[in-house]
């Protein structure tokens, strides 16, 4: 299946929105300063996933080596959050984010035959970790 500009733009509207759920993210003691934390490294990817989506459909190479700096980055961040019920799911997350950015180089190694259907459920499972954090973080 070829990668369109259609089917780009669908997946990383879907992140970005996920990605905006968090933007209030403030509530509790040490919670507090874990989710202010998380927030931060949530805008920093949010905005390295957009660089990636706008070069998805023109080089799918760059916007896997985008991606897997966005993930990395945002490992990096969720890795710093120790307060246990914040980052429970911001581990999750992380995962989530990774697996997507993983589902983006397998496209980029083979666009004549990307699985949208494998990108749009990894971004699914990405929606639903930020959902859990959202849960948490208020």
């Amino acid at each position: 299946m070829n990668i369109t500009a259609r089917n780009t733009t669908s997946v990383i509207a879907g992140t970005a929105v996920a990605l905006v759920l968090l933007t209030g993210c403030a509530t509790g003691q040490d919670k507090t300063e874990a989710c202010e934390i998380l927030k931060s490294g949530l805008e920093t990817v949010s905005n390295e996933l957009g660089e990636a989506s706008n070069q998805l459909t023109t080089d799918p190479n760059v916007a896997a080596e985008s991606m897997a700096t966005a993930a990395a980055n945002y490992a990096s961040t969720t890795a710093t959050i120790t307060n246990t019920e914040v980052g429970v799911p911001a581990v999750a997350s992380s995962d989530a984010v990774t697996n997507f950015s993983d589902a983006v180089s397998v496209i980029a190694n083979d666009v004549e035959n990307a699985d949208i259907d494998a990108l749009t459920e990894s971004l699914a499972v990405v929606q639903t970790s930020f959902t859990a954090l959202q849960d948490v973080c208020g």
